[in-house]
This record gives C-alpha cells, structure tokens and sequence, in this order.
C-alpha cells in the first residue's frame, strides 16, 4: 500500500521535533542526540531519565509549532489552526464534557468557540497524559492559558499547579 507524504508537514514536523531536543538539551545540560524519550500509555513522551524534574508538550499545526516546558508540574499544549470542520458537534459529543457540551451548543458549535475549546480539552488531556479518549482531565484542577495570533492559530496551555501563574514567554523560529 503507498501512502501520500505531505512533504511540507513532514520537514515542519521535523523541524519542530529538532527544536524540542535542542531546547530539551538546553534545559538538561546534555546534548539534543543524547536526549532519550519514553512514550507513556496514553501518547505523552517524557525523559527516559528519571533524574530530571521537566515536563514538556509539543503540538504542531502546518508549520507553526507550540512547545510548553516546566519544572515541577504537568504540563500539555495544543495548538490548531482555524479551519472547516463539518462535524464538530459528532467530534464534541465524543470526547467532551457535559459542561463544555451546553457552551458549544449554546453557541450552536460554532468554528471559533469549537477551536479554541478543543485546544483548552487537549491541552488538559495532555497535560495530565490521558488521551483524547481516556478519562477527562478537570479543568478546575488545572490552570489554563488560551491565546489566539494573527495567523489564525489559537492555542491553549495547560499545567498541573492551578495555584501557580507560569511566565510565558514566545518566540518566532525562522527557516
């Protein structure tokens, strides 16, 4: 069987994993070939290392990426781009929440609100590494940060210490 290889999400995908291990590297001294991933359960890569205290979370949408570091908490990131998606309300029913439910339908599952409601969801999911369909994170359990940018991205930031305000900070990789 062939498959079609999107060959400009393939290099934006590499580039952005290439990122990580270099940021990775940074954060724990080693260099970014030395860098060893294990994948958990339910998807979420961590440090094979079990001497580290850094969480991380990588999400890449065409060619724009969002990574998400800290130390001494969970974190998850998601980040989409604004574009049609017929069934939103089959996708919400399947995975969301009642009280996410009523806000989506209350505003008739409209794109905008679906977007930025996914990427807080998968965010959380992530944060706490349990899949899109394993059990629902809690948002109350978690502090969140949405953002949106000029290119029609919104993304989300989740972590496992509502009771802490991180430092965001961002910035542009260019090609």
């Amino acid at each position: 069987m062939q498959g079609i290889i999107d060959e400009s999400a393939a290099t934006a995908q590499c580039a952005a994993r290439t990122a990580l291990r270099q940021l990775l590297g940074g954060y724990t001294r080693q260099q970014p070939k030395q860098i060893r991933l294990r994948i958990l359960t339910r998807g979420k890569p961590v440090l094979a290392t079990t001497t580290e205290t850094l969480s991380f979370n990588l999400s890449h949408s065409g060619d724009w990426a969002l990574m998400g570091f800290a130390r001494f908490a969970e974190v998850g990131v998601d980040l989409e781009r604004q574009r049609a998606i017929d069934n939103r309300e089959r996708i919400a029913r399947r995975v969301m929440g009642t009280k996410e439910l009523q806000i989506l339908a209350a505003d008739g599952f409209s794109q905008p609100l679906f977007t930025r409601m996914w990427t807080r969801f998968e965010a959380c999911q992530k944060c706490l590494g349990l899949g899109i369909f394993g059990p629902k994170a809690e948002e109350k359990e978690l502090g969140v940060a949405t953002f949106s940018t000029g290119a029609r991205l919104i993304g989300s930031v989740a972590w496992h210490a509502p009771d802490i305000e991180p430092k965001m900070r961002y910035f542009t990789l260019a090609r």
